[in-house]
């Protein structure tokens, strides 16, 4: 059955997944796409998303920390971590969309 924008993964209704989605906006930041990942592991216990979680905090702080570095050191190897960040929020988007129809079936299993 579809309704609205998504499509009804549980039998709990719009509001409950619409509600149940919300952390997917984290990853719209780019910068918390870790906390998101970390959020829905800790929620169904998956360590999947936990290790997603962390590879996205890796990505965003060894940029942020070799940031000032290799601005001064190479303008080419700036370009190029900037260019694996951007591609990582968008890949982390992605998975977050991918992710959503698991997640939202463990909640409302481990729910009942």
């Amino acid at each position: 059955m579809k309704r609205g924008v998504f499509l009804h993964v549980t039998e709990k209704g719009t509001k409950w997944e619409m509600k149940n989605s919300l952390w997917m906006l984290w990853t719209l930041t780019g910068l918390l796409s870790c906390a998101a990942f970390f959020w829905i592991g800790a929620r169904t216990g998956r360590k999947l998303w936990y290790i997603s979680g962390l590879v996205y905090l890796v990505v965003n702080l060894g940029f942020f920390f070799a940031l000032p570095t290799l601005e001064a050191f190479d303008e080419n190897l700036y370009a190029y971590t900037a260019f694996v960040v951007y591609t990582g929020f968008a890949v982390a988007f992605i998975q977050a969309i991918v992710a959503r129809k698991a997640y939202l079936l463990r909640r409302e299993a481990a729910l009942g």
